[in-house]
């Protein structure tokens, strides 16, 4: 998948894309704010959250509801996608 010619990649905080790319592509766990919004946690996103990463959380939410594969985000997300990508 080419995220970067999606709409919306761009305007993710580029220290983030290549985490994101990563877990979409490869399954390879990001940070524990990424893991935070893969597993739809609120709460434990906004407590890991930096700066950038909180100035862009709706972004980021948006691109991975809107744009990415729905299996590689949700509740159970971070152990039911790699075993997704393993097959």
């Amino acid at each position: 998948m080419d995220m970067k010619f999606d709409s919306g990649y761009e305007r993710i905080p580029e220290f983030l894309q290549k985490s994101i790319e990563d877990w979409v592509e490869y399954g390879i766990t990001p940070g524990h704010f990424l893991q935070a919004v893969i597993s739809n946690d609120l709460f434990n996103a906004v407590s890991y959250a930096d700066e950038g990463s909180m100035s862009a959380l709706k972004l980021i939410v948006q691109f991975f509801y809107n744009r990415l594969p729905i299996g590689c985000w949700g509740p159970n997300a971070l152990t039911t996608w790699p075993k997704h990508l393993a097959k």
